[in-house]
């Protein structure tokens, strides 16, 4: 259930499935309170679609107690030097030099954040070849910024004389259980 060893397994059925598909959509996996994996497919036209989404996933994550995520898919690589150039981010699949990856990404509540970069070409029959894969040294992950707002925010509570002390998520009892049911959480965790 770690989520590195549970990113590790989706990046090889990830790597299988585009090599067999030729193409990969976006799939984040999201561990629930109950320590069991969701799969949610995320489809976005541009970036203004995608940061509505991950609102989206947000209160997702927020209304399930989620405390991982493994998010999965193809994103376009450009050096830096021609992206200071880019006009419009959405345009970067036009970019003369661009590069497709495959990019595993796994975050927690508890701070862990790891990105790993695959990098493949297409053949000229639409065979896959992967190059190495790399670990991200300097990850950011803009994107999860509402996510991360979210895990702030269940992750401490505020003693009285004003410091902050992490605290463990607890659900509140009156609220509907996240297990999908109709019961409160308090009556269906008995």
């Amino acid at each position: 259930m770690d989520p590195v060893v549970v990113g590790k397994k989706v990046e090889y059925l990830a790597k299988r499935m585009l090599s067999r598909d030729k193409a990969h959509a976006r799939f984040m996996h999201i561990r629930d309170g109950r320590r069991h994996w969701r799969l949610v497919r995320l489809d976005a036209a541009n970036r203004t679609e995608k940061n509505l989404l991950m609102r989206v996933v947000a209160q997702f994550v927020e209304s399930v107690g989620a405390d991982a995520l493994i998010d999965v898919g193809e994103v376009w690589l450009l050096p830096e030097s021609q992206a200071a150039d880019l006009e419009d981010l959405d345009g970067v699949w036009r970019a003369p030099g661009r590069q497709e990856a495959l990019q595993v990404t796994v975050a927690t509540r508890e701070g862990l954040l790891q990105t790993h970069l695959t990098e493949f070409t297409r053949g000229p029959l639409g065979g896959i070849k992967f190059g190495d894969t790399h670990q991200l040294e300097k990850n950011r992950a803009l994107y999860l910024q509402p996510v991360f707002e979210v895990w702030r925010r269940q992750g401490y509570a505020h003693a009285p004389d004003g410091t902050r002390i992490p605290r463990i998520w607890e659900p509140d009892p009156l609220d509907t259980c996240f297990c999908g049911g109709p019961k409160r959480f308090a009556e269906c965790w008995q």
